[in-house]
């Protein structure tokens, strides 16, 4: 791999320091961290999945299936969860080491960026497969070439860097969408040899993202204007709720300022530009999506800057773009720091705490029902089952297929019936994420902050037992 121009001040004291105290945050917080649902299914997936089912799950759930082969030595050896938490803080770790060491900006522009809401929480806290895209898009960003020529640089891409965008595509559906700007940013005219390694990237990601015959959403595109304003707000200003005026203006006057800042140098601009062309249409037209997906804003414009590289310009444009970058920043981090504390303080998810209580209980078959939410539960359980009503099958992971969204409508009363029928009087206990009347209660835990909707009721179920009142 080409090394990208570190900065003069990338001094050993600084980036080991700096990344000693990045690694100490995310794994000091990700051990308290409880799995909410989207982790635990990445999860039992990847540890109850044949691996020749991989293609078929990609097409439902609708992402590719790289995280599922790289996350699979740990699932199927047996491992316990907490194994992907620390790949997860893995790839956070060599993310920051990355824009501490190769990233062109100022020393506290990159202390920002690695103690940003994204970095130091959302992509590394809680586990999914955003963070190995990260990791993949700066390193594809650091294995650019640079050249001082007459004043100016030019970038040549290498065939690293062309395969590391390979492997970005085939992360999930945003980070396809931002390996595309990537590569056309990139690819120059005409195109570079090593560019087909990309294009081969993204058609196998593409292969693996055709609708199956029995989706799990149905229906045609709807088309969410709004989102384009509160993803971009969100993406640098988080925490000042889906949409508010001055922070969106803010958002979008950063924006802007980096628009003019890289307007000659054509594949910054291009990967600015369709980039957020690209990700505005998934969020507006495909799925809204929240904080972990619009964070692939930031990458797409920090990505644009760190092509860029430190340019001459207007001192007003200079300032401004400093400006608004700082106040990024700051928000970013003081967000990111009600996070850490939140997570440390209080459950993120009642799952582990279910678990816990079902451990000490005599072993009895689970009916699960509503299935997402009572899935975090079976990750801190011995490798075993849950039989959901819903799709009347016994399973781990989420199928995202038509049954699976039909099974959602199924009332807890009927789930219930649909439990005594398959269990044929035997008992069996009922597990929750809603207060029932008329059962016996043997365990509860309530209190989850993060996902408010995970947590957990536990009854025992005998024949004896009047039906469910419906919430």
């Amino acid at each position: 791999m080409t090394r990208g121009d570190a900065t003069r001040d990338s001094s050993a004291l600084f980036v080991w320091g700096s990344l000693a105290l990045f690694g100490l945050v995310i794994f000091t917080v990700g051990a308290f961290h409880e799995p909410w649902r989207d982790e635990a299914d990445t999860w039992l997936a990847t540890r109850d999945l044949p691996l020749l089912g991989l293609r078929d799950y990609a097409r439902h759930v609708g992402t590719p299936a790289l995280i599922f082969l790289v996350s699979m030595p740990l699932a199927k050896s047996g491992l316990p969860y907490q194994s992907f938490q620390l790949l997860g803080g893995a790839f956070a770790l060599a993310s920051a080491y990355l824009i501490l060491r190769y990233a062109p900006f100022h020393r506290a522009a990159r202390l920002g960026l690695i103690f940003s809401f994204f970095l130091s929480y959302e992509y590394s806290v809680i586990v999914r497969s955003y963070g190995l895209s990260l990791l993949l898009f700066v390193a594809a960003l650091a294995s650019v070439g640079r050249q001082e020529s007459a004043g100016d640089r030019t970038y040549e891409p290498t065939a690293w860097t062309f395969a590391l965008l390979a492997l970005l595509a085939n992360t999930n559906a945003h980070s396809l969408v931002l390996s595309g700007a990537a590569l056309l940013a990139l690819c120059g005219w005409p195109p570079r040899k090593s560019a087909w390694i990309t294009v081969a990237g993204i058609a196998v990601a593409l292969y693996q993202l055709v609708p199956p015959p029995d989706p799990q959403l149905a229906g045609g595109l709807t088309f969410r204007p709004q989102m384009v304003l509160s993803s971009t707000q969100n993406a640098f200003f988080p925490g000042h709720g889906l949409t508010s005026a001055p922070w969106s203006a803010l958002a979008i006057g950063l924006v802007a300022a980096v628009g003019w800042r890289v307007r000659d140098h054509l594949p910054s601009l291009v990967l600015l530009v369709l980039g957020f062309l690209g990700l505005w249409c998934v969020y507006a037209f495909v799925y809204t999506g929240n904080f972990r997906h619009w964070g692939f804003l930031a990458m797409a414009l920090v990505g644009s800057l760190w092509l860029c590289g430190p340019r001459r310009g207007p001192q007003w444009s200079q300032w401004a773009l400093a400006v608004l970058v700082a106040g990024a920043l700051v928000n970013h981090v003081q967000f990111a720091a009600r996070h850490w504390w939140m997570d440390v303080r209080e459950p993120y998810s009642m799952g582990r705490a279910m678990a816990h209580a079902i451990a000490e209980l005599p072993e009895l078959p689970i009916a699960a029902h509503l299935a997402p939410m009572c899935e975090p539960v079976l990750v801190d359980l011995p490798v075993r089952q849950f039989w959901y009503p819903g799709i009347r099958e016994l399973g781990s992971y989420m199928k995202f297929d038509t049954e699976y969204s039909r099974g959602l409508d199924v009332s807890y009363a009927d789930a219930l019936e649909r439990a005594r029928a398959h269990f044929r009087g035997r008992e069996f206990l009922f597990l929750t994420s809603e207060r029932l009347a008329g059962l016996s209660l043997v365990a509860e835990a309530v209190g989850a902050v993060g996902i408010e909707d995970e947590n957990y009721f536990l009854y025992r179920i005998d024949a004896s037992d009047s039906t469910a009142s419906s919430p």
